[in-house]
């Protein structure tokens, strides 16, 4: 009786504690607080726990309308959060009083957005329906804004809101490689622009691609392959027109410039991973749209090199992979990273084809490359500890005994470096830490082999122990 009494107490205090919900005029007071001090995602947080609770409490007022009106404008100009900020307009109109001052104010708001998103042809039936002067309704500057606009036709792909709804996919885009994994997520959550608008405009289709690209890359970053499959699949449905008897690249984005350049780069990125068995038919219409013309761009040739690399790598065919590395190196299209990342590969696959026809692997090329490596400041961190790796495990397998001991520790640094400065999120240490296993096989073993057979002829001692990650290892006793 007493542990069952005990045990109902246990699951009582459980239970979540529903927040009680704050009154919505001081919660209104505190919206630029909470912006200056978290950011448009403190506010969108702090808002979205306030109104469940609200909810929770009962029925929502008209206080609580103006609340969601300047949220939805937070939102949307912010971050950009088309849907949640329209859902929210749409919601206070339906607690607002018809008629009422407070009615027109989110009608003027919502007509200010419309014009922010392109929507002008809407925006001006907002407009007919307001029943207070707008100018007693919105600041200088929003009028301003709505008169410049006032007689645009309707374009998205033209409008601000589009605008800032790439300038973030980007900023999240360089988030993600430099490692903040959660914040690019959390930043893009939301950013991708409803179907049917991706439907109408091209441009906007290939944008709601891109943040479908970024979210698979952080899914590969946290290690869940399936739902990187399920990102890339909402990638490749955005491009793809499937009415016909059989899918291929929507015409409207080939035939629109700005979006065919947008698409191009990124339908590389996509075929690259199309790599089951199943994925067979989507790659080759990927690959058949891709495939560069006579007239085709710098950019266009070198990431189909790229591609073909891509493809010899999966073939083991190392010395095609190499030539097509060294095609698009050559090309100078690419940016340093990649250009800096590529050179090192063309130098790694040049080794592994002569380690596997038997034939001697130039130890010094490979130590250059290096070298180039640490003389690139602003390399990214993961592509640094990925690249090195593959330099240490090449000169392993060319017998570089000493240079492989000295990168592999060099890297060993490296990577203890960038772990104390927490610049880096845990999926990408994770990510380095991978590639810094394979090295470290490497390097231990070379290690020992300096300590049987050491440089310039000196004597072997008996045995050999050294510390590598905090862990004692030793050889067997030499006799």
């Amino acid at each position: 009786m007493i542990r069952a009494a005990f045990l109902s107490l246990s699951l009582l205090t459980a239970l979540p504690v529903q927040a009680e919900a704050p009154d919505p005029v001081e919660l209104l007071s505190r919206f630029d607080a909470i912006f200056e001090a978290d950011g448009g995602l403190g506010l969108e947080f702090e808002f979205t726990t306030a109104v469940d609770a609200a909810r929770a409490e009962g029925e929502l007022d008209g206080d609580w309308a103006r609340v969601m009106t300047v949220a939805a404008v937070q939102l949307m100009a912010g971050l950009a959060r088309y849907e949640r900020g329209f859902a929210l307009l749409d919601e206070a109109e339906t607690l607002a009083p018809k008629g009422s001052e407070l009615y027109s104010f989110i009608l003027a708001w919502r007509a200010y957005f419309e014009f922010w998103w392109g929507h002008a042809d809407r925006a001006r039936a907002t407009l007919a329906r307001l029943d207070h002067p707008l100018d007693t309704l919105l600041e200088a500057e929003e009028l301003a804004f709505i008169e410049e606009h006032r007689a645009d036709p309707p374009n998205v792909a033209a409008s601000l809101g589009f605008q800032r709804t790439t300038q973030l996919s980007a900023e999240a885009g360089n988030m993600m490689i430099a490692g903040d994994v959660d914040q690019a997520e959390q930043i893009m959550r939301g950013l991708r622009l409803p179907h049917w608008i991706a439907k109408e405009v091209p441009l906007v289709a290939v944008n709601n691609a891109v943040i479908s690209v970024h979210f698979f890359t952080a899914a590969i970053f946290r290690g869940d392959p399936e739902a990187a499959r399920e990102h890339l699949g909402l990638a490749l449905a955005e491009l793809v027109d499937e009415t016909g008897e059989q899918p291929r690249i929507r015409q409207a984005i080939l035939d629109d410039p700005p979006s065919w350049e947008a698409a191009e780069t990124l339908l590389f990125t996509i075929a690259g991973h199309l790599d089951r068995p199943q994925d067979a038919a989507n790659r080759a219409m990927v690959l058949d749209v891709l495939r560069p013309g006579p007239d085709a761009s710098p950019i266009r040739r070198a990431s189909w090199a790229l591609q073909l690399a891509n493809e010899a790598i999966e073939a083991q065919d190392w010395d095609e992979a190499a030539r097509q590395a060294e095609i698009a190196v050559a090309s100078s299209a690419l940016d340093p990273d990649d250009t800096l990342s590529w050179r090192v590969l063309a130098g790694v696959f040049r080794a592994r084809a002569r380690y596997a026809a038997g034939e001697p692997v130039d130890g010094a090329a490979l130590v250059d490359l290096y070298v180039a490596i640490t003389e690139a400041p602003d390399f990214l961190p993961l592509l640094k500890v990925a690249r090195t790796a593959q330099i240490v495990m090449a000169l392993h397998r060319a017998d570089e005994h000493h240079a492989t001991e000295i990168i592999g520790r060099d890297l060993f640094r490296y990577l203890a470096e960038v772990q104390s400065a927490t610049l880096q999120s845990g999926e990408t240490m994770a990510a380095m830490a991978s590639y810094f296993r394979l090295a470290a096989d490497h390097t231990i073993a070379s290690g020992f082999v300096m300590a049987h057979y050491p440089p310039e002829g000196a004597q072997a001692p008996q045995s050999y122990c050294q510390t590598f990650m905090e862990i004692e290892m030793c050889t067997a006793h030499i006799p």
